[in-house]
Order: C-alpha cells, then structure tokens, then sequence
C-alpha cells in the first residue's frame, strides 16, 4: 500500500493537514486499524434505520408545521439544500445501545515491553450497564494477552463526585483489581469541575508519574502517564563449586582413617542402595571440612573497549546480515562477509590497544596485574567445576558398577 505525501508547511495527504510526520503517521494507522477491525460495524451504525421519533405535544406540532408551511411559502428559486437537523436531534436524543465505543491497540517500541491500550468513550446518553455487558467482556478478552493493560478516555463518570456512575466505575474497577491514576479536575468550567477523563490500570508499578496537562485547546484538559518500560535485569546466576584454598591431602587423609569403623560397616549391610549412601554421607561431610562447597556467582565478561563506533559497524553488519536472508543475493552474502572480517579486526585491535594500557596502566600493582591478565585467558580455557541438581549435595553421584569395585579393594587398602 502506497501513499503520496504532501507538505506546505503542513504534512497532508488529503484533507487533514498535520504540523509533524508522526502525528499523520499515527492518524494512517488509527484509520487503517478502524477500518480494518470494525468496518461492518460502522456500515451497520450508518445504515440502521432511525429510531421512531418520540410522541410531540400540541406545541410543538404547531410550531413544526408553521416552520414547514414557511419553507413551502419561500420561492422556488431562493430554496437551498438544507438538512432536517430536528432528525439528528431525534436520533441522538433516543440513543440508547449498551454501548461505549473503544479501540484496543497493543504497542511496542523496540525491545521494551508491550503494553494494551484501550481508548474508550461512553456517550452521556449510554446507560451504566454498558461497563458490566460491553467493557468488561472486552477487558476479559485482553488479559489473555498477559500484558499491562491502560483504559483511557472520557467515561462521563464524575469520579470527584458521589453519584451512580462514580459508583459504577468503582465497581468495575474494583471487580477487575484496576486503578484510577487521575486526581484532579479534567473539565472545568465557571460553575463546575468534574474528573471525567481517566486513565484505568492493572498495572500501576510501571506508572513513575500520571497528571492532568494544562492547556487550553479543548474544553476537556489532557491526561498524562509516564511508564517505565525497561526490560528487568536478568537474575545473576549461581554455580556450586569447591573451595580448595586450604585443601591439605595429608589431613584429608588422616580424617578418613579415622572414621574407617564407618566406612567398614558399610559392608555388613546387604542393601546396595544403602551402601552407597553410607559412603557418599562420610565421604561428603570429611570432604565439606577441607575443601567446603561455596556458592559462586557468575560474571559476564566485561568489554570495555567497545566503543561507539564500533557498535555502529556491528549494526551495520548485523543488518547485512538480514538483508541476505531476505535476498538470498551472492553480493549482499559478500558485503556481510566483509563486515563481518571488518568488525572481528577492528575488535582484536581494540582489545589488545586497551589490554596495552591497562598492563601499563598497573605494572607496579602485582595484583592488578594478574586480574588484567585472567582477564585476557578465554573463559573455555578455563575449568569451572560445577554441579547440577542430579547430583547429591554437589557431589557426583557414584555409579553401582563403581561402589562394588571399590568395594572388592577397600579392605585390602584398609588391612595396609
């Protein structure tokens, strides 16, 4: 779908004219998702007959026929088109659909999170019940989505004001655990005030600040929430591993022997099964008192020589990269590549300029150095013990085949 745009000082497609390029984008998208999504509905709203006028006294008959006499009076060449505003009248002042009209919309900017939005309006003539028969099977729908949901819009329900509709809404909200952010007037006049223009939430966590903007390009003043939509941090990972700092194999040893009787006894059970845990219970709880097991917690490895720049050039080979799996093109295969070899160099020159300067930066500090060259090893270089949840107390579990070897030599070892 293609579209020309026009600006004078304006950007324009056809007749609506906008002061920035995102508002017409916006106002595009609204229109093409209304007509998308609701389109029957509007065709039905437009083409439904009208509704029968209501019965009219004496007076105002006579006042209806004098005005249609008058325009039967006026000469045939004076008549203009006009259009019987008393039918508008009728139709608007007989509405009664359980009906608020709304727009569900889920955004997302980027790799933030998504939200739902729902803009909605209740007509003042929409009875009360429209809540309990129309929004809230709507809301149901969008919590299946499993995201924070924000309900804007004029409901014509004084919030600031004891009354059926003010009750209404608080029972709806109460129902759905939502909350109201709103709290001061969005509508003021000479002779009043009223909190009509909302903003419902089921999740206020992510609101840092919600308010009422001052201006005066309407008689409804605009309301406002400013959400934090950052990502949350993932958990730190744990490992379990053993310390053998102060691990001595002499003493390790020593404290073995001396709980032999232990180890001797396993051999007057018959249960396999038993056995085996007998020897791993003394084996972990001598090994825990001289190489004990600690939680360690795992570190992403730091890059600070990565620089702008060089986030710019790997941007622009990931997006060589897409652009191939689009194509399929040899030359886009050859562009990537070339990045690709591009970034790896600049990456190594940058890596080994600051590893430079931090072995100059520190040559007098033994222990900063040996940091800044641990640093340097490959961490697939490196051997980390570590022990999963299949394992008995961070201690590999002992196969059978292997305990009844063991058991075949043990006393022979232990008659030495």
């Amino acid at each position: 779908m293609n579209f020309r745009l026009y600006y004078d000082g304006m950007h324009y497609v056809a007749e609506k004219r906008f002061e920035t390029l995102n508002d017409l984008v916006e106002d595009g998208l609204i229109s093409m998702y209304i007509e998308m999504n609701a389109k029957d509905y509007i065709d039905t709203m437009m083409f439904d007959p009208p509704p029968a006028p209501p019965e009219r006294s004496e007076s105002s008959r006579r006042r209806i026929s004098s005005s249609d006499a008058n325009e039967q009076r006026e000469p045939q060449g004076d008549r203009r088109p006009s259009v019987d505003h008393r039918q508008s009248i009728r139709t608007a002042s007989a509405y009664d659909k359980e009906h608020n009209f709304k727009l569900w919309l889920k955004l997302q900017s980027k790799k933030l999170k998504s939200i739902v939005i729902c803009i909605s309006y209740r007509p003042p003539e929409c009875p009360l019940s429209c809540l309990e028969t129309n929004l809230k099977p709507s809301f149901v729908q969008a919590l299946l989505l499993n995201k924070p949901i924000f309900i804007l819009g004029d409901l014509n329900c004084n919030v600031m004001k004891e009354c059926p509709e003010n009750t209404a809404l608080g029972n709806f909200m109460l129902e759905m655990n939502l909350n109201q952010l709103i709290i001061t007037p969005t509508r003021i006049t000479d002779t009043s005030e009223s909190l009509i223009d909302v903003i419902i939430t089921s999740a206020s966590h992510l609101v840092n600040e919600s308010g009422v903007m001052d201006t005066i390009k309407s008689d409804h003043l605009p309301v406002y929430a400013v959400l934090n939509m950052k990502l949350p941090k993932p958990p730190p990972r744990y490992i379990l591993t053993r310390s053998y700092k102060d691990y001595d194999g002499e003493r390790f040893t020593a404290h073995l022997a001396s709980r032999s009787q232990e180890l001797i006894s396993i051999f007057s059970d018959s249960n396999v099964n038993s056995k085996l845990d007998n020897f791993n219970n003394v084996l972990l709880i001598t090994l825990a008192v001289h190489a004990p097991v600690r939680i360690t917690k795992i570190q992403n490895r730091s890059c600070p020589f990565i620089t702008t720049d060089i986030k710019n050039q790997m941007f622009h080979r990931d997006q060589l990269h897409r652009r191939y799996k689009r194509t399929r093109d040899i030359d886009d295969w050859r562009a990537f590549k070339n990045a690709q070899r591009s970034v790896k160099s600049t990456l190594k020159a940058a890596e080994k300029q600051h590893v430079q300067t931090e072995v100059n930066l520190h040559k007098d500090n033994s222990r900063s150095l040996w940091k800044v060259i641990n640093r340097c090893i490959p961490s697939k270089d490196k051997r980390i013990l570590t022990y999963h949840k299949n394992t008995l107390e961070g201690w590999p579990t002992i196969s059978t085949s292997s305990f009844n070897l063991y058991e075949k030599e043990l006393p022979k070892q232990l008659k030495c």
